[in-house]
């Protein structure tokens, strides 16, 4: 259970992380082309939804592990 919590943990950090990092900038003035795209939400419940069905397979794993 420590070992889950930590990949949580994390995950949670880095998937905080990341959308900091990602965030969408304002052009400065005077620039004509946008270079900036937004990361959309559906994109991030892709991720998210994929690292949480990595996690369950992992947890799966170990646990089919320990049991044997």
């Amino acid at each position: 259970m420590n070992n889950l919590n930590k990949i949580l943990g994390l995950t949670f950090l880095l998937m905080v992380g990341f959308a900091y990092i990602t965030n969408a900038q304002v052009p400065p003035p005077g620039n004509t082309t946008p270079s900036a795209v937004p990361i959309d939400g559906g994109v991030i419940s892709i991720v998210g939804a994929s690292i949480a069905y990595g996690a369950k397979k992992l947890y799966d794993k170990n646990k089919a592990k320990k049991g044997e």
